[in-house]
C-alpha cells in the first residue's frame, strides 16, 4: 500500500471513530437515530477492516 493510501485509510479510521463517538453522545441524549448512525459507524469501520474468515 502506499502512503497515500496508508494516510487516507488512517484519515478515514479517524472519521469512523468520530462518527461513532458522536453517535453514542447522541443516543445518551435519547436520539432515535443514533442508532442507525452507529450500526453505519460499524458498517464503515467493517468496509475499512474487513475480517479475514479464511483462516
Amino acid at each position: 500500500m502506499t502512503n497515500t493510501a496508508e494516510s487516507v485509510q488512517a484519515a478515514a479510521r479517524l472519521a469512523v471513530r468520530h462518527l461513532r463517538t458522536a453517535a453514542y453522545r447522541l443516543r445518551e441524549h435519547g436520539d432515535p437515530e443514533a442508532d442507525e448512525l452507529l450500526a453505519t459507524a460499524d458498517a464503515l469501520a467493517d468496509d475499512l477492516d474487513p475480517v479475514d474468515d479464511t483462516r
